[in-house]
């Protein structure tokens, strides 16, 4: 079997062996490589080529060996930022094939490779690379299987006692704590290779998880928030239907834009949502339309003649970027003859949040929403105006999203 390709090259897998011997559920045990199996045999942090690798020292080989036979099958898990360049990807697939067959030939242990080279769901400590990894055992299940078989869910297909190690767990020296956070965005045990390999007794208060700065106390609902909630509702159900409502979002992606669109829409229901991710969204569902400003427009436009109300769920963190939908709106409710309230929302959500709720988005649609990436929100901070009555807007209206906290870590 070849390496692969999961998505636009997201990640890849490769299977040394075969699968499980055994049918469902079967003990899987997850592995990271560098740190954890094997280290650099120049002592460097990252390799110098591609035969710069050794089995863990103060392991060795036996005892791998030994713990990696105790499993019914064995998923090792990599995270392969350095490798998005195509001369490195073949040095480290060289590499993986080396260590695959090492366990395969020499050991008889079959192993499921899978890394990844991009930011996203399939990168630690997003659990997109255990995912694929259920998901996979679930297809070999379903082969090896006769045709009367239940059907089992990839997550039914393991134990409840299948596990992850890694060696970025947050200890003292560690340079991360990304191993242990996807068992834990996972639900399933963690240990250290120490813990695994040599028995070394757990000890939960070795560790500590640093989260991003998510100030949860600014970020929860006030009553301002439903005063503007009812304000923007009561403006969508005054009048004869004669004036139509324009709500424009502001904010970092992820900030809360979107779920205020689905607060207001179930009590304005005839609301028409517009923004580049819903073009987008249309378009992945086979829609002949291109995602750009340009129909983002001409949506507007017909929406508003039509009668409608319109959010704009966009993140508009510039005034030149608002002026553009202002002077539509303008030029609507003058050639037309309508009247248009146009109401900017402004969520204040933080930095730190909003890409915290990026994340969580991200993982909760496994991969379906993509990552932004981190560098994008420090551009809008950078680029940012704040918004004011005076560019043309009916009130400019200060809310912050939820802070949902605590389960996942990132």
């Amino acid at each position: 079997m070849d390496w692969i390709e999961i998505g636009k090259g997201e990640a890849y897998i490769k299977i040394f062996g075969e699968g499980p011997a055994k049918p469902s559920p079967i003990l899987l045990g997850g592995f990271d490589m560098d740190g954890t199996l094997i280290t650099t045999r120049s002592g460097k942090v990252h390799p110098v080529d591609r035969d710069d690798w050794q089995w863990k020292p103060e392991i060795g080989w036996e005892r791998i060996i030994n713990g990696l036979q105790k499993l019914d099958f064995v998923v090792i898990i990599s995270n392969q930022g350095g490798a998005k360049k195509p001369e490195r990807w073949l040095e480290l697939q060289s590499k993986m094939d080396k260590i695959g067959n090492e366990f395969n030939t020499r050991a008889g242990i079959n192993v499921l490779f899978v890394c990844c080279h991009k930011s996203g769901y399939y990168r630690k400590p997003l659990t997109g690379m255990w995912d694929l990894s259920l998901e996979w055992i679930q297809t070999w299940n379903k082969k090896m299987s006769t045709s009367g078989s239940p059907r089992v869910s990839a997550r039914k297909s393991v134990s409840g006692e299948s596990f992850y190690v890694g060696d970025a767990a947050g200890r003292s020296g560690d340079f991360a704590c990304t191993d242990r956070m996807m068992a834990a965005n996972a639900g399933i045990k963690f240990y250290t290779p120490e813990e695994y390999f040599l028995e070394v007794p757990i000890n939960s208060e070795r560790w500590k998880y640093h989260p991003r700065p998510v100030n949860n106390t600014l970020e929860k609902w006030t009553s301002n928030d439903v005063r503007v909630f009812d304000s923007l509702v009561e403006m969508c159900q005054a009048g004869d239907g004669s004036s139509r409502v324009v709500v424009m979002g502001v904010g970092y992606p992820g900030s809360g834009k979107s779920t205020w669109v689905k607060r207001i829409i179930k009590v304005v229901p005839g609301m028409e949502v517009i923004g580049g991710d819903i073009l987008r969204a249309r378009k992945a569902k086979g829609e002949k339309i291109v995602a750009n400003v340009t129909t983002e427009t001409r949506l507007l436009r017909d929406s508003l003649l039509a009668g409608k109300h319109v959010f704009l769920d966009n993140t508009h963190g510039t005034k030149s970027v608002r002026k553009l939908y202002l002077d539509l709106i303008k030029k609507i409710a003058s050639d037309d003859k309508i009247k248009i309230k146009v109401v900017c929302l402004w969520l204040t959500t933080s930095l730190e949040t909003s890409f915290y709720f990026n994340q969580i988005r991200c993982q909760k649609s496994h991969g379906r929403i993509g990552l932004i990436p981190e560098v994008a929100y420090y551009t809008f901070r950078k680029r940012f105006d704040e918004p004011t009555p005076e560019e043309g807007f009916l009130a400019v209206e200060k809310v912050r999203s939820d802070f949902l906290g605590g389960k996942w870590r990132f």
